[in-house]
């Protein structure tokens, strides 16, 4: 669906109240009845439910985070089994910290359920993670273990982020002398 809880989408309701609730119901107005309710936006919507993005790719941008995820072939309820895969997911992510020399201080999670429902809980630390034993051990942390043995788990994925260096990207607030 194009849209969930949070309908941070421009003109989400004024699509809505279209009809437009899946990109197939998008693919279906023309581009001049979404120019006309939409603007210059109604281009843009127009083009990318159908795949179509000119603008120029960037290869070599700055890294915001370093991932990785495993989708089951079953729903996951054992809470060992999960601990197990949430290893294997943690081995992989450690071989893309090694490869990238990359480490960052805050540790995310994410859980998808067998409903595709999704569930994030991140954690920032005060260093970075330094072993793959530390990663392991604050990603468990974040697992909210009492829900997922009843729900099924479907995919588990983690994430390192918040890299050193980054901060001197962030906006600083400037004076004015008056």
């Amino acid at each position: 669906p194009l849209f969930r809880k949070n309908e941070a989408l421009f003109g989400a309701k004024k699509f809505k109240n279209m009809g437009v609730y899946f990109g197939r119901d998008l693919k279906k107005l023309s581009l001049s009845d979404l120019v006309r309710d939409f603007g210059k936006a109604g281009q843009y919507y127009y083009n990318v439910v159908r795949g179509k993005d000119d603008r120029p790719v960037n290869p070599h941008h700055e890294r915001k985070s370093i991932g990785a995820e495993r989708t089951f072939l079953h729903d996951l309820f054992d809470q060992g089994e999960i601990k197990t895969e949430v290893e294997k997911v943690a081995d992989i992510l450690w071989e893309r910290i090694i490869k990238t020399k990359k480490k960052g201080k805050t540790i995310t999670v994410k859980v998808k359920f067998a409903n595709f429902e999704q569930i994030t809980r991140s954690h920032t630390l005060d260093s970075c993670v330094e072993t793959k034993e530390q990663l392991m051990s604050q990603s468990l942390k974040l697992l909210p273990f009492s829900e997922l043995s009843y729900r099924g788990i479907r995919l588990i994925g983690l994430t390192v982020s918040n890299f050193p260096g980054d901060e001197k990207m962030m906006a600083i607030q400037l004076t004015i002398d008056f």
